[in-house]
């Protein structure tokens, strides 16, 4: 309900994320989180022609047992794929500092427990709020 607009979001608690927020589809966020992040729900965007970016960044991201697939840059210093027996594909990316559990498995062994697409996109919509611009300025007569 707080976010409203693009932009960085702080929260100190920890974020339970049952089902789609309300600004997933229409604002570019990085959503940072002093503690914990359990996302027990698909984040996938509504309309694939006005895709958003976000990005989650916590000190752990669980993900639950029944998510298959995620739009988004998932960032932690500790990331649990949570425990099922198919695979979870993240679209955007995923950066771990110290331990990413991989407690899932895969029927066919053919097939990757987490698979990664890669979405420079993210980045993009997202560089104002993850980086800082320099300028350096002439003046010309």
């Amino acid at each position: 309900n707080e976010i409203n607009a693009d932009g960085i979001y702080i929260w100190t608690s920890p974020v339970d994320v049952d089902s789609k927020p309300a600004f997933y589809d229409q604002f570019n966020v990085v959503l940072i989180v002093e503690g914990t992040v359990n996302i027990n729900t698909n984040l996938t965007p509504t309309d694939p022609n006005n895709k958003k970016s976000l990005a989650i960044v916590a000190n752990q991201i669980n993900f639950g047992n029944t998510t298959t697939s995620e739009e988004g840059l998932f960032i932690a210093n500790t990331i649990d794929s949570g425990a099922a027996n198919f695979g979870l594909k993240i679209i955007g990316n995923l950066i771990t500092q110290t331990t990413l559990t991989k407690n899932r498995t895969q029927l066919n062994p053919n097939q990757p427990v987490i698979f990664i697409v890669f979405d420079q996109k993210k980045y993009i919509d997202l560089l104002p709020y993850l980086s800082t611009a320099n300028y350096d300025w002439r003046q010309i007569q």
